[in-house]
């Protein structure tokens, strides 16, 4: 059996905790720039608008989270590292950068409280420059309004975290590789 230093444990939590934090700003304000740039701009019509694009690179962004979070590891405290501990580190890293984004965003619909309104208006309007069939707008427009709601916000926030959380272990497990000096597992 091989001791536990527990001090470097709990360091792990300085690096998950500033880069899950950093990147979860940044996942909420690139989100928010998307929705201002979708209420500014004319309905087009197009599946592919600011919204899709923007998720699409946050979620490219916030991937690599987990190996940051190794990089950090391994420059401040040690270089030895498992893979177990990084992919560990990658899984609260997503969480971190989860929940900070979700807390952030809801704190902005308290600042600006228009903007979510704006903002489903916006997409409701590209929806009907789709030609969509009355249904196809119907269903669009109430997955739409159930998405706003607590339980939307809390099922979507679940569905990020899985998908962060599995791309964070890859990608820390990568820094281990690339960042770290392999410690033996048990």
């Amino acid at each position: 059996m091989t001791n536990i230093d527990v001090t470097e444990q709990g360091n792990s939590w300085t690096s998950v905790l500033l880069i899950g934090g950093l990147f979860g700003i940044i996942a909420a304000i690139l989100g928010l720039i998307s929705g201002y740039i979708q209420i500014s701009q004319e309905p087009t019509g197009s599946f592919f608008g600011p919204a899709a694009f923007t998720g699409i690179l946050i979620c490219l962004i916030t991937a690599f989270a987990g190996m940051v979070t190794v990089w950090h590891y391994t420059k401040e405290v040690t270089r030895e590292v498992s893979y177990g501990q990084g992919a560990v580190m990658g899984l609260l890293t997503a969480v971190a950068i989860t929940l900070i984004s979700v807390v952030l965003t809801q704190i902005w619909y308290l600042i600006d409280p228009n903007y979510l309104q704006n903002y489903i208006e916006s997409m409701i309007a590209n929806f009907e420059a789709m030609g969509l069939p009355d249904e196809a707008l119907d269903a669009q427009t109430d997955q739409l309004m159930q998405a706003q709601t607590m339980a939307g916000v809390l099922k979507q926030s679940a569905i990020s975290m899985v998908v962060l959380s599995i791309l964070n272990m890859i990608t820390a497990s990568l820094g281990v590789r690339i960042f770290g000096e392999k410690k033996d597992e048990l």
